[in-house]
């Protein structure tokens, strides 16, 4: 994502919630999903573009370092 590089995941589980959405989700465990969003993304630079800008926009908001670090270091000082 931070590459600005569309991700497909599986629904549920820690990933899809730090992706914050900017992701194509398939069911997990099912392999027609996933290859159909995979040549959904392929038949579409329309749609590779916007998902890859989106991605790259969620985690420089809230996982680049400038955001993350202070909140590491505000979490490591409460537990003084």
């Amino acid at each position: 994502m931070a590459c600005g590089v569309p991700v497909i995941t599986s629904k549920g589980g820690v990933i899809e919630a730090l992706t914050g959405g900017a992701v194509e989700l398939v069911p997990a465990g099912n392999l027609k999903p996933l290859g159909e969003a995979l040549r959904s993304l392929l038949r579409s630079a329309e749609r590779r573009e916007k998902l890859g800008a989106a991605g790259r926009e969620h985690v420089l908001r809230h996982h680049a370092w400038e955001v993350a670090l202070p909140k590491w270091l505000h979490a490591l000082e409460s537990v003084r």
